[in-house]
């Protein structure tokens, strides 16, 4: 009965995903090229192609990655679906979750159209460094801890996998690499204090992401990025002394990273607190709980209102975005203080792991620029982790669950989001393509200057550079849709 039911349940996985799949791939159909894109696919990419990308960056396979998918816009879509149903998967595997309705909520986390879907998923340059960077990763971490060899033989096959994997998740984002240098040394402690023994394949993964981070970092452009020479990317690590370092690095931490975590991560935000506070209602007999959630408010108010006459006081309007910083604060505090009361253990465990990783990954953002949702796709692939966690104990604690955010609920939200994400981006390719065709006819009647409408929903792509007249992205612009180079393009006000 129990192996049938096992059939019946990796059936539907299995059918769902596909489905998933298709439409996912079918919303990518739609995408036109967005923010640097053009540049990658015309020209510009093969000039730095052919300089090996020297002064540029170390991302050596995003950028190759990159290159290769804006040149392949028929199968390009084929792609994207496939990398954001396998991200899905491994996030079922690492989460050990074979709950229909958790399946249902990651996959309604992964498509809603925000700042983040539309900068590493939506803009295929992002997509490179960013999406496809973190299934590689997720495959590699799922290789080294998910499926270990218990047996103690060594799987040679297994070794060179996890090596050239490890070598090239270094080479796509710098974050990432710092983030898994310090993550490869922590997994050797882990498992040595665990087994009393060094394992070679852990080593191994160790090994390759020093090796991936030294051929990034030998990059000419960083050293130009600590001098101060770099006009895109900046590093402020040091200040006149340690204590304006200090000052200066939590500014940004409550005010920039801040921000733009939300901004990345409110659908996954949103998720974790409305699960707290669900379980806080139902457990609101604990008076010491409710005391505690009650000071933790009071305090949070008083900081806020006191933080917010201060900047008023002295007319720093452009810091009033570390109010952000508060207000995750104060999320944190109120959910790890819900997580304490987490009958699993191993929730809570796991609860304090996925933490840790998310500041590992987003610390260092505070001291380089630019700074955008898209460096956080990896923070978001972790927040959905822990809403999981969130998502078991509501279950435990709220039997009739199901009556209240139960299946049909999330099934009605994951096709509301598909059906969003299909019209608008549906309405964008119409109107891109409307653009291309208008602007032929009119160079084809002889003329040189063209006005034309904005694209419907560009909010939802990533810098439509051609809409703020920016002169290069005009060139790109030109050369990809094979136009002519001395028409002048305007937009309707």
């Amino acid at each position: 009965m129990k192996e049938r039911f096992g059939c019946n349940q990796n059936r539907f996985r299995f059918e769902f995903l596909c489905l998933y799949f298709l439409a996912v791939t079918v919303i990518a159909f739609y995408f036109p090229p967005s923010g640097d894109d053009l540049g990658w696919a015309t020209s510009d990419g093969m000039e730095l192609l052919q300089s090996g990308f020297k002064d540029y960056n170390g991302r050596y396979l995003g950028n190759l990655s990159a290159l290769f998918f804006t040149r392949i816009s028929e199968v390009l879509p084929l792609v994207k679906g496939l990398t954001l149903t396998l991200i899905l998967c491994f996030i079922q595997k690492f989460t050990c979750n074979k709950s229909k309705d958790f399946l249902y909520l990651s996959a309604v986390l992964l498509v809603i159209p925000t700042a983040l879907f539309k900068q590493a998923f939506v803009w295929t340059a992002g997509f490179s460094n960013y999406c496809f960077s973190a299934l590689i990763i997720m495959l590699n971490l799922y290789l080294l801890i998910f499926k270990r060899d218990l047996t103690g033989h060594k799987n040679i096959l297994r070794i060179i996998t996890v090596f050239v994997l490890g070598v090239a998740g270094q080479l796509f984002m710098e974050t990432y690499t710092v983030f898994l240098l310090i993550f490869s040394v922590a997994l050797n402690v882990y498992f040595f204090i665990k087994h009393r023994k060094i394992e070679a394949i852990n080593v191994v993964y160790m090994t390759a992401c020093v090796i991936g981070a030294v051929i990034m970092f030998t990059n000419g452009v960083y050293a130009k990025v600590c001098n101060g020479d770099n006009t895109y990317q900046s590093m402020s690590l040091f200040d006149e002394s340690l204590l304006n370092t200090f000052f200066d690095i939590l500014e940004k931490l409550l005010g920039k990273v801040s921000l733009q975590f939300f901004n990345a991560c409110f659908p996954a935000i949103i998720a974790i607190m409305f699960f707290s506070a669900a379980i806080f209602k139902q457990n609101s007999l604990n008076t010491k709980r409710f005391k505690q959630i009650k000071m933790l408010f009071i305090i949070f108010m008083l900081s806020a209102l006191i933080f917010i006459f201060v900047i008023l006081l002295t007319k720093k309007y452009d810091k009033l975005q570390m109010l952000a910083g508060f207000v995750l604060l104060y999320m944190v505090l109120f959910c790890s203080i819900i997580a304490k009361t987490f009958k699993n253990r191993k929730s809570k465990r796991l609860i304090v792991v996925y933490f840790v990783l998310i500041v590992l990954q987003a610390v260092p953002l505070a001291v380089v620029s630019p700074v955008g949702p898209r460096c956080f796709n990896g923070v978001y692939i972790i927040s959905v982790m822990i809403v999981k966690e969130f998502w078991e104990e509501y279950k435990t604690v709220r039997r009739d669950y199901k009556s209240f955010f139960g299946t049909k609920m999330i099934k009605s939200a994951l096709a509301v989001m598909l059906v969003i994400d299909l019209f608008c981006y549906s309405q964008v390719f119409i109107g891109n393509n409307n653009k291309i065709e208008f602007i032929r006819s009119e160079t084809a009647n002889g003329n040189v200057t063209v006005e034309l409408e904005h694209t419907p929903f560009r909010f939802m792509i990533h810098s439509m550079d051609t809409e703020n007249n920016n002169e290069k992205f005009k060139q790109r612009f030109c050369e990809y849709y094979h136009l002519l180079d001395n028409i002048e393009i305007t937009y309707k006000e």
